[in-house]
């Protein structure tokens, strides 16, 4: 809930070890955690990585 997201974009997936799960608006994000992240709008995207200090990201494009 505290991750300011661009619109159109959902936090879907987390993997914290061999384990994986739908994170919640309580969800909180460990060291090392992986976050899968969706959005239709990759400059916004890359914007929100920029302000929350995330530069270790990759991006697909379908």
């Amino acid at each position: 809930m505290d991750i300011t997201l661009p619109d159109n974009t959902l936090a879907v997936m987390v993997k914290r070890g061999n384990n994986f799960f739908v994170p919640k608006g309580n969800t909180i994000l460990k060291l090392k955690d992986k976050l899968l992240v969706i959005s239709d709008n990759e400059e916004e995207l890359k914007k929100a990585y920029e302000a929350l200090g995330i530069k270790d990201y990759s991006i697909e494009k379908n």
